[in-house]
């Protein structure tokens, strides 16, 4: 949810939670009202009159609260044009409300049938005009989202569909009612009046871009779809004189009032809080989509089912108004389908030329670092070979002046002559590290499979041999295999073992242990030692470059082994890191993907 509120909104956002809740309940008690209806209705239990009572009273509530909900969200919006929707939606149920209060009287009051047609009628059938003014100011307050023959086709089709579905209903029923002409076309002007309406208001929602409107006015659509086609019932009832006070189609009246309910709630809820239409839109959108897909599907499913309902009906009158309908039908899925091939050509085309010239530009950049490559290369060629000359001969003439010249100096002179020597190779030792990091950072690695305990073996045997004065326990792991470039992994491990055996130097027992185990899709490599360890706190910082946690008359180095190992691993599309304490050791881990 939103945690923002609109400006004329006076709610908090500690209060925005309890929308939510309120609206579950709110959800939750109009479908249990009509819970409640269906089962008491149809369940048997109630006799005739008492069935009459109960069915005219739960229609003539559930539209009084339709009406009333919707006036009263008229009333606190903020914006004219969505005062006037609600407006007229209010007096559209209002108006049914009025027609039940006329049915109420003939039926409760002075227990006669209401004759049809009557003045109750009238008030039933203006439903339908208010609720099509109703959209026509709601949908003001939204912007054009433009119209495509895909649109067009589902409109055609659904209009199509519509006009056999009625016709398949009501043929029979008309033909052989023998009713009056009167009575035979306030039958039938039921189920056009309210088609019609449901048609432009399903233009409406297609048209118009709703954005955060778009639940509100599907609720709308459906209370008008669900009207519609209770009223066709309806009228088939009618025509047939089988329409009583337990017919199965009362409860749908009460589905479609509890819609238009819930839509003005959800209208008020809109009111006091910020609606999320950035978050939604895209979602909306993509389930409209697939809804406009499978339109004609759905169209002639429904056209197909009320056939087969209604088989024994289809004579050749019938078939042919069915005939004329399915050309209809035909031509704009027709029209339907060649804008969506176009569309889906175009779509093509502009992918094909979008991918040529992605591959075209990703030639064109990897030339250029390629280039940069080079040229970086280059540079750091002539910067090592700039700086090496002055670093030896600053070192060669420290060294000659300590040698030749030592009797004319004093101790302090012999000590500065020292770190000259010193600092200059420390630095040239770094413009080696430097360049080193620098090639591991450009190469490419060549995947083999590795035995690593063979390599930190080797690592380890050099290392004793080096200074042979020490004691060390080295515990590798046998047969720790892993997918990686040698050459690479080599690198890594000798810079991990430098570090280990540098920072055990003044230990009196040194154990470096080496080993690895399987995880899910990858393998963990993990190198350990007794040494002298780290502040934890610092550990993101060991596998930068020139970063050290020790001084160098402590342990000397350049701060750029660990900086080397780490672009060797994420290379290899892994991921590294260190576990510490100070005075107990250190583990480096690094993981490599399973290839």
């Amino acid at each position: 949810m939103d945690q923002n509120v609109l400006p004329n909104s006076s709610v908090s956002i500690e209060k925005l939670p309890q929308a939510g809740s309120r609206r579950r309940i709110i959800h939750i008690g109009c479908w249990t009202f009509v819970a409640v209806y269906a089962v008491v209705t149809y369940s048997g239990l109630l006799g005739d009159v008492a069935a009459q009572w109960w069915t005219d009273t739960a229609w003539t509530l559930a539209a009084l609260a339709a009406a009333l909900k919707s006036l009263h969200t008229a009333y606190y919006h903020p914006k004219s044009n969505q005062r006037a929707a609600w407006l007229c939606y209010g007096l559209a149920a209002m108006s049914w409300f009025v027609g039940m209060l006329i049915w109420d009287y003939h039926e409760l009051a002075i227990g006669l049938s209401v004759p049809f047609p009557s003045i109750a009628d009238l008030f039933f059938m203006g439903f339908a005009p208010l609720f099509v003014l109703g959209t026509v100011f709601f949908r003001l307050e939204v912007p054009n989202a433009g119209f495509t023959f895909i649109q067009i086709g589902n409109l055609g089709i659904i209009l199509s569909a519509i006009a056999m579905v009625v016709s398949i209903v009501l043929y029979m029923p008309i033909t052989f009612s023998g009713k009056s002409a009167m009575f035979v076309g306030v039958t039938v002007a039921y189920p056009v009046l309210y088609s019609l309406a449901f048609f432009f208001t399903l233009f409406c929602f297609w048209y118009y871009s709703w954005q955060h409107y778009r639940h509100v006015f599907s609720l709308l659509l459906g209370s008008l779809l669900l009207h519609a086609a209770t009223v066709t019932i309806y009228s088939f009832e009618l025509l047939g004189e089988s329409f009583s006070s337990v017919n199965y189609i009362n409860v749908y009246w009460l589905g479609a009032f509890a819609l238009q309910y819930l839509a003005a709630t959800e209208q008020d809820f809109l009111r006091v809080q910020q609606p999320s239409a950035e978050r939604r839109r895209s979602h909306d959108q993509a389930r409209l989509s697939y809804l406009e897909g499978i339109m004609p599907a759905i169209a002639l499913g429904v056209v197909l089912l009320v056939g087969a309902i209604f088989w024994e009906s289809l004579d050749q009158n019938l078939l042919k108004v069915i005939t004329v309908s399915l050309v209809i039908f035909t031509m704009f899925l027709a029209l339907r389908e060649w804008y969506s091939s176009r569309v889906q050509n175009d779509l093509v085309k502009a992918l094909n030329s979008s991918r040529q010239e992605l591959e075209t530009r990703v030639e064109e950049r990897t030339r250029e670092l390629q280039n940069t490559n080079r040229e970086l290369e280059s540079f750091c060629y002539s910067v090592s070979h700039d700086l090496r000359s002055p670093l030896r001969a600053i070192d060669g003439f420290s060294y000659v002046l300590a040698e030749d010249y030592q009797q004319l100096f004093d101790d302090d002179a012999k000590d500065y002559l020292q770190r000259i020597r010193n600092s200059s190779q420390r630095m040239g030792q770094l413009i080696d590290d430097l360049l080193h990091l620098s090639r591991i950072g450009r190469a490419q690695p060549e995947f083999d499979t590795v035995c690593l305990s063979e390599l930190a073996s080797e690592i380890a045997t050099t290392l004793r041999e080096s200074t042979s004065d020490r004691q060390v326990e080295f515990n590798i792991q046998p047969d720790v295999h892993v997918m990686c470039d040698v050459r690479l992994l080599k690198i890594a491990l000798e810079n991990i073992f430098d570090n280990a055996w540098k920072f055990t130097a003044n230990n009196l027992r040194t154990v470096i242990e080496f080993g690895g185990r399987q995880l899910p899709g990858e393998k963990l490599i993990y190198i350990k030692d007794n040494g002298a360890g780290f502040d934890p706190s610092f550990a993101s910082k060991l596998f930068k470059a020139f970063t050290r946690l020790h001084r160098d008359d402590e342990f000397p180095g350049t701060g750029i082994g660990l900086a080397t190992v780490e672009r060797v691993i994420k290379a290899h599309g892994g991921r590294i890191w260190a576990e510490g304490k100070l005075g107990k050791g250190a583990t480096v881990n690094f993981v490599l993907p399973d290839r």
